[in-house]
């Protein structure tokens, strides 16, 4: 049976700016590696059930694609975790009504759509790019949980208020405590204590000099209008599937409490604990592809005659349809595929002086002073 939305109509993916229920795949991250040490650890991970707000598109879900990039923004069941060295404060939260809990009494979150738990928060600079499994048949938004518009935007104006904060706080501080970092750092996402886009582990980053189209955020963890979007990105052609196969890759459902209760929502940080074990275990994986490879080539130097029959372990682009195939225009002639880049590269332009016009009537999100 097809999933429709409340209206009836088919939906390829699953809307911005409503909860949802997320789980990572550690298997399904590893099974293309085709390495037998990476694949058991991988079933030892532990699988938890997060709460999550999908936050913004990273990729249109396109009919066919194996996944496509979403920007989420995890829900605890507390305050925030404090980060002096970024003067993040643990009160910089938004409860989400029907709590109304605050160290300073402000004002809940009301989601446009009924929100079936008391105890929930909005984090202020928490987000995390995923890789969202698709769904045969499509996605059912019919028990949906809507923040709403502009509920949304309130949390991001509440939000804008704390950066202010932030701002102040970096202002008193003394020369002494300067130099144990930047302001540059506070709104780096990529510092260390932050849980932000592709925050991965050292070892595991991809190479950002070649420009990661994920690249860290230093924005509020409600940040999804259509300035934040590369509009090129959008289309996943240009990004790399090195990249790609560190993005957490989960299963998201929008049916919230068929999945969780309200003493059963994991602690979010546990989610990006998750995270970085698979990206350790594939990053091992890789470097011990690569000594394969090495001892390979030398064999084969040593002894050119003999055929030795080892075959590397499958690519990401042979696991997964990647970015560049994800059209079935791989299949046809060479004179079909360039029509198909041409006709692309014509919806792209036209795509790009749209959301230009949506960015002119959008008001401006606030950003740190």
């Amino acid at each position: 049976m097809a999933a429709t939305d409340s209206s009836g109509k088919k939906l390829l993916g699953p809307l911005p700016r409503r909860y949802a229920v997320v789980q990572l795949d550690p298997v399904g991250m590893v099974n293309h590696l085709q390495d037998s040490i990476a694949l058991s650890a991988a079933h030892k991970l532990s699988k938890k059930k997060y709460l999550v707000l999908i936050d913004s598109v990273r990729e249109l879900p396109v009919q066919g694609r194996p996944w496509f990039r979403f920007g989420l923004s995890p829900v605890a069941t507390s305050l925030r975790v404090g980060d002096p060295k970024r003067c993040i404060t643990s009160d910089m939260v938004v409860p989400i009504y029907p709590n109304t809990a605050h160290p300073t009494g402000r004002p809940a979150v009301r989601p446009a759509t009924s929100f079936p738990f008391s105890n929930c928060y909005h984090w202020i600079d928490y987000e995390i790019v995923v890789r969202v499994k698709n769904v045969e048949g499509g996605w059912d938004h019919s028990h949906a949980i809507s923040i709403g518009n502009s509920q949304f935007r309130q949390v991001e104006k509440t939000f804008g208020q704390d950066w202010g904060r932030v701002r102040q706080l970096l202002d008193e501080r003394g020369p002494a405590e300067r130099a144990h970092g930047s302001d540059a750092d506070v709104f780096n996402p990529a510092s260390s204590s932050s849980h932000s886009s592709t925050d991965l582990p050292h070892e595991a980053q991809p190479d950002r000099s070649q420009g990661s189209q994920d690249s860290d955020r230093g924005s509020s963890t409600i940040d999804s209008d259509v300035s934040s979007i590369d509009v090129p990105d959008l289309f996943g052609d240009d990004v790399d599937p090195r990249v790609a196969e560190l993005l957490p890759l989960v299963n998201l459902w929008l049916d919230i409490t068929e999945h969780l209760e309200e003493d059963t929502i994991p602690n979010p940080e546990d989610l990006f604990h998750e995270r970085d074990a698979i990206v350790s275990i594939i990053h091992e994986a890789r470097k011990r592809r690569a000594q394969r490879k090495a001892v390979e080539r030398e064999a084969r130097t040593q002894h050119p005659g003999i055929d030795y029959g080892v075959s590397p372990p499958v690519p990401l682009d042979d696991a997964v349809p990647p970015i560049e195939r994800h059209s079935p225009a791989s299949g046809q002639p060479e004179a079909s595929r360039s029509t198909a880049k041409q006709l692309s590269a014509s919806f792209r332009r036209i795509f790009t002086r749209i959301s230009r016009v949506i960015r002119a009537l959008l008001p401006l999100r606030q950003k740190p002073a």
